[in-house]
This record gives C-alpha cells, sequence and structure tokens, in this order.
C-alpha cells in the first residue's frame, strides 16, 4: 500500500510517427515514475527521451531528446536519477542491452555518466552474451542496486563507485 494519492499525469505527444514509449518505471518511494521512449527508425541517429512524473502532483518533466539508443530499468529513490540501458543491437553501433548509464534530470536536459558494462568479466559465445542483458534492477538504500540478467546473474553494486558488494549465479 501506498502512502499517498496518485495523481493523473499528462504525456506529450509522440515527436514522430515512429517513436514508441519503451518502458514505464514506477518508484513508489521516491513518489515518482518515469516514461522512456525511442525514435530509431526514420532517423539518422536514435534519440530517447524521458517523461519523469510526480505522482503526488500528477505534474511532468518532458526532457529533450538525447541522441542514444537507451530506456529505463530503474528510477532510483532520489526520484531524478534513473538508470538507463541499452536497446540496441551490436550491429547498429549504439548501446547495446548490456551497458548502461546514470541520467539525471535537470530541467529539461538530461545529463548522462559514462556508459559502462556492469558484468565485464561475462564470457560471449558466438558474438553474444551468454548472461543475458541486464533486465530487472531493484533500487536500494544506501546508493545501492540489484541487478539481475536474462540468464541467472544477480548483483549488489555500489551505483556511485560501481563496484559490486556480492553477486551470484541462479540456476
Amino acid at each position: 500500500e501506498i502512502s499517498f494519492a496518485p495523481k493523473r499525469a499528462t504525456l506529450n505527444k509522440k515527436s514522430s510517427f515512429h517513436e514508441d514509449i519503451r518502458r514505464l518505471e514506477v518508484n513508489p518511494l521516491a513518489q515518482r515514475a518515469v516514461v522512456g521512449y525511442t525514435v530509431s527508425f526514420g532517423v539518422p541517429k536514435p534519440q530517447s527521451r524521458i517523461a519523469l512524473i510526480d505522482l503526488a502532483s500528477g505534474k511532468a518533466i518532458h526532457s529533450a531528446p538525447v541522441e542514444c539508443d537507451m530506456c529505463p530499468l530503474a528510477l532510483l529513490n532520489d526520484g531524478s536519477t534513473l538508470l538507463m540501458h541499452g536497446t540496441s543491437d551490436e550491429r547498429k553501433g549504439f548501446e547495446t542491452p548490456d551497458q548502461v548509464q546514470l541520467w539525471r534530470v535537470s530541467g529539461k536536459k538530461v545529463v548522462q555518466s559514462k556508459t559502462w558494462v556492469p558484468f565485464p568479466d561475462d564470457s560471449e559465445s558466438w558474438g553474444k552474451r551468454v548472461n543475458g542483458p541486464i533486465n530487472t534492477a531493484i533500487p536500494m538504500p544506501d546508493n545501492k542496486m540489484i541487478l539481475l540478467t536474462g540468464d541467472g546473474h544477480l548483483a549488489c553494486i555500489d551505483i556511485v563507485t560501481r563496484k559490486p558488494y556480492w553477486h551470484a549465479w541462479l540456476s
């Protein structure tokens, strides 16, 4: 049960016919949600943008587009920092599903961290990561984040230093 009554928020119209909503992430502790959009077809380079929604007030901040192919993976507990992951394939030359960035919303602009790979030592087989893409991220207190890949690599990382506290393989 949440401690507030969520209010409706208005989202901007699509910037083009080919823009799609990629993912919605909600953080009830921060009382916020984020919607990720990407247009990658019919444009020279993909562009992603986000809508950061205050669920208590119903107000939304719509970011300017960023030249990348990424979508939200988690909204951190501070309510303005996002863990984003790539959604492109290796052939297109943009961010792949094993790559992540931190995005911080500042007005309508997005401040991006450098791209990093949380599981760099995972082996590859026939050009594909054995563990699969990161598909779940859960923000924890004290700048910790739980990450889970498609094939069961589970880790708790410090989101500031990007160092793991522990990791395990689920079978």
